[in-house]
């Protein structure tokens, strides 16, 4: 791939955005969660073509996520690249929001590719030791989910989660500093519950997803 010409940070969070309010729209919840824990950058130095009259552009979408959406998005079969034959439902999906996405802000552009790049973040104090506790199994999870009968299946950053689905969307919660409590316990007199997310928005109004009455 030829050196980076990027767009502006703004048309690039656009962009984004519009893939996922196609995805959402469409019903691909996870497809969505994906994206949306995800950094976006274009790069504009792919080959042009001429279709009829008009010259089309070609755009790399490079995908970008930290150590854990990183390995999440190499498991989606056909993201990364071009488009073939055996492609997932998640990669096509994901591929034709970006390519509808990109036609209604890029003109005369189209996907020739997705790349997988992943975010590093700076090394902290203790984090060798951190690390090391985590590993060995010192550091346990620090949220609940522990009323229901059957156990979390995926843990990250000392989290609990039932689905893929709710760890990515911890992971984007993260990116954006949204407070938010995964897996929480709620009692009501004999009743328990147990939210997906129970979530503070910057205005300090509360919501959350209740899927599992317990």
């Amino acid at each position: 791939m030829a050196d980076d010409t990027t767009h502006s940070p703004v048309l690039e969070e656009q962009l984004l955005k519009a893939a996922i309010d196609l995805l959402v729209t469409e019903g691909h919840r996870y497809a969505s969660a994906v994206l949306l824990s995800c950094g976006l950058r274009l790069d504009c130095s792919g080959e042009s073509w001429m279709v009829g009259a008009r010259e089309s552009h070609g755009v790399d979408v490079i995908l970008t996520g930290p150590p854990a959406l990183y390995q999440v998005l190499r498991s989606i079969k056909g993201l990364a690249g071009r488009s073939s034959v055996g492609d997932s439902e998640t990669a096509t999906v994901i591929r034709d929001a970006l390519q509808a996405a990109i036609e209604a802000l890029l003109a005369d552009s189209y996907l020739d590719g997705i790349h997988i790049r992943m975010a590093t973040a700076p090394p902290f104090d203790g984090w060798r030791e951190e690390y090391l506790a985590e590993i060995r199994g010192d550091k346990a999870p620090s949220n609940q989910a522990v009323v229901a009968k059957r156990p979390p299946a995926f843990a990250w950053n000392g989290l609990r989660f039932r689905s893929k689905t709710e760890m990515v969307l911890a992971q984007a919660f993260s990116r954006k500093g949204v407070l938010y409590f995964p897996l929480p316990a709620a009692v009501s007199e004999d009743q328990k519950r147990e939210p997906d997310f129970l979530v503070c928005d910057r205005h300090g109004r509360w919501g959350g997803r209740v899927s599992r009455l317990l």
